[in-house]
Parts: C-alpha cells; sequence; structure tokens
C-alpha cells in the first residue's frame, strides 16, 4: 500500500498449491496450442507433477496410428515426428504405475512454404521527383492465406496491410524525402502458417 505521502509498506505472505492425491495430471509442453511452425520436426514434450509416469503415448489428427513416447525421466517424455504441411490436432495419453490416467488435446500447424512476392512497378531505375507520392505494385501469393505485407524503403518499414489479399495486384505508396537520392525497396509479406 502506498499513502498520499508516498511512504509504502507490504505484507508477504506464502502458499503451497498442490493436487489431489489420486489425481494424473499432465501438461503439453511443445508445441505450443494454436501455434504455427516452420519446420516438418515436430517436437512433443509432455510434463507431469506425478513422479510415477509408467507411459505416455500421442496421436496426431484422431490417427489411428499411436506412437510411444520416449521417457527422459519420471516425469518428462518427449517424441520426435516429422510432419508434412498441415493443420493437426495432438492427443497425449498418458498413465501412472498405479494405473490412473490423464490425457490432453491441442492444435498447431507446420507451413514450410513462404508467400510469394512478384514486384510490379516501379521498374528498377526509375526516376522520381523529391516529394512525390511513389505508389509500389506488386502481387502476393501463398498456399495459405496472406496475413500482412509491408513495403520497406532502404530497410525501414514506410507503409504496410494487413489481411491483403492473395492473387491479386496490390499497392502500397510512399511520399518521398525532399532529397534526391537512391533508394532501395523491398515488399515483404507474412503468411498465416496454416492456423
Amino acid at each position: 500500500a502506498v499513502d498520499n505521502a508516498g511512504n509504502s509498506n507490504s505484507v508477504n505472505i506464502n502458499f503451497t498449491v498442490s493436487y489431489e492425491a489420486g489425481d494424473l495430471h499432465i501438461g503439453i509442453l511443445s508445441p505450443e496450442h494454436n501455434k504455427s511452425y516452420s519446420s516438418n520436426i515436430t517436437s512433443v514434450k509432455v510434463a507431469s507433477l506425478d513422479k510415477n509416469l509408467a507411459y505416455c503415448n500421442v496421436t496426431f489428427n484422431n490417427s489411428a496410428t499411436v506412437y510411444n513416447m520416449n521417457k527422459v525421466n519420471d516425469t518428462l517424455f518427449n517424441y520426435t515426428k516429422e510432419l508434412p504441411d498441415g493443420k493437426y490436432t495432438l492427443i497425449v495419453a498418458c498413465r501412472d504405475t498405479s494405473g490412473m490416467s490423464a490425457s490432453a488435446t491441442l492444435g498447431f500447424g507446420i507451413d514450410t512454404i513462404s508467400p510469394i512476392v512478384k514486384s510490379i512497378s516501379p521498374a528498377n531505375g526509375s526516376d522520381f521527383d523529391a516529394k512525390s507520392n511513389i505508389v509500389f505494385k506488386f502481387n502476393v501469393t501463398d498456399n495459405n492465406g496472406v496475413s500482412s505485407c509491408g513495403l520497406y524503403i532502404d530497410g525501414d518499414i514506410e507503409n504496410s496491410t494487413a489481411n491483403p489479399s492473395k492473387d491479386v495486384n496490390l499497392s502500397l505508396s510512399w511520399k518521398s524525402a525532399a532529397f534526391a537520392r537512391n533508394y532501395d525497396w523491398k515488399i515483404v509479406c507474412n503468411d498465416t502458417s496454416g492456423m
């Protein structure tokens, strides 16, 4: 607490949160829920407060194929698998040595394909008057969706658009500086990574 004069005081209290005996609780450490990854290698990690985990297994997209996870220690299991691009539902099921079981589910995506950006105009080497409004036209294509595109002049973002349409010509503009010199420009687009 702080009074009007700026004097402060506090009190510290310690407490413990514990789980009920007989219940098995697990948590998926990776992958993260609703996150997309740009690598096909997926590492599944599961942890528990229960120090007597006997085994854990994992399935992807409700498949009939069940993969046994590797035991790292009494509270941690992992499994690594290469998966193609797509959206996934991950189900992990574990059992401890007393027969208690628990499961956890999450969704994630894999998208290893970057958007393709094609510049339309201005052409390389174009000349413009100082303080003129320059329109940069481009087209972006992606296997999923496009979340944003930005116009960079000499490495600094100058303009952007969110959720642009893909496979159509787009434009972003920039008012040029008051002095004449050469500038480098590029368009950078980010995809929605499948989620």
